[in-house]
């Protein structure tokens, strides 16, 4: 590949990236106001999703990975953007008579990064909870990105302890065999209130990646003790991204 940029020709390609809904808090007449989390948007976004493209020969007998260039980002609707990107295709595949591809098309990869979000008090409404799960969605596949959460407390006669952080997934690996079962903690102890903790899996990132669909898919976890005088309850509730029919009971 020439590396010199007066060698490459640029095709653009449009990828449109829809972000999954924030999920709203239960309708509880008492419970006090809180900051919904703010979606994912560029840059920030463009840091997120990393877009692909092959460039592959009409007869099928040759395919190159191409990384393109983010060079525009639109948001088509909320939380929608239209990414347009730039793809440097290498001169010794150009037709020296036109300098113009003749035998190869470009296909896009099309990459949603987004998040799903809870935000839930406890039976009191004394303390609330907003839980994100980040994940990168690449059609049928993709994987986890993190977790976070943010505990506040509104009722300063609620002590609380035991808070975990937990990342799990129900999912078959994609492109390699066996199942990503498992549940793993991030032990936080007593929080500090609007303190926003995070935790990152050791299955997450692009290495680790699974099927995403109804059987499949990915899930955060928020637990923690509270206490008012003699009377101890547990609040916790957990999202989750797929495998909504091995996953129950989520956001």
């Amino acid at each position: 590949m020439i590396n010199q940029k007066i060698a490459l020709r640029f095709a653009r390609v449009a990828v449109v990236v829809l972000l999954a809904s924030l999920i709203p808090v239960a309708n509880l007449s008492a419970a006090p106001p809180y900051d919904p989390p703010e979606p994912i948007g560029p840059p920030e976004f463009a840091r997120k999703a990393v877009a692909a493209a092959r460039l592959t020969e009409i007869n099928g007998e040759r395919s190159i990975r191409l990384i393109p260039a983010l060079v525009e980002a639109v948001e088509v609707s909320p939380n929608a953007y239209q990414l347009t990107y730039e793809v440097g295709i290498p001169k010794n595949l150009l037709d020296p008579e036109d300098s113009s591809p003749q035998t190869f098309e470009v296909f896009p990869f099309s990459v949603s990064a987004g998040s799903d979000s809870h935000n839930g008090c406890d039976s009191t409404v004394s303390v609330c909870a907003l839980l994100t799960l980040y994940y990168t969605d690449l059609g049928d596949h993709g994987y986890y990105q993190k977790t976070t959460n943010r505990w506040t407390r509104y009722d300063s006669t609620v002590t609380w302890s035991g808070a975990m952080l937990q990342a799990g997934c129900s999912a078959n690996w994609y492109q390699k065999s066996g199942t990503c079962n498992t549940i793993t903690t991030r032990n936080i102890g007593t929080p500090t209130s609007g303190t926003t903790y995070s935790y990152t899996p050791w299955f997450a990132g692009s290495a680790n990646q699974v099927y995403l669909n109804d059987l499949n898919g990915i899930a955060a976890f928020q637990s923690i003790t509270l206490k008012r005088g003699a009377s101890t309850w547990q609040f916790s509730f957990c999202v989750n991204y797929e495998g909504d029919e091995r996953i129950l009971g989520c956001y």
